[in-house]
């Protein structure tokens, strides 16, 4: 963490996703974790450091981002 990030505290999180004709629905499942983890998150800390000042405190009860509808070709 740099000197100037703020502590970023998610007591829970779910993804929820609708597929059609999915091959490979735990392979999927591991994907998206993963990318969660390695793009996601990094952003919402960015998003969430560069609009709040790191002597505040901001409680979001429930975040819901609505990505619509994705092709299957280039989806991450």
């Amino acid at each position: 963490m740099s000197p100037t990030s703020n502590r970023h505290i998610i007591c829970k999180q779910s993804i929820e996703l609708k597929f059609d004709g999915i091959d490979d629905s735990y392979a999927m499942h591991h994907r998206i974790a993963e990318l969660f983890h390695e793009r996601l998150e990094p952003a919402l800390a960015t998003l969430f450091d560069e609009s709040v000042g790191t002597d505040e405190t901001v409680t979001i009860d429930t975040l819901e981002i609505d990505c619509g509808i994705i092709g299957r070709k280039n989806w991450e």
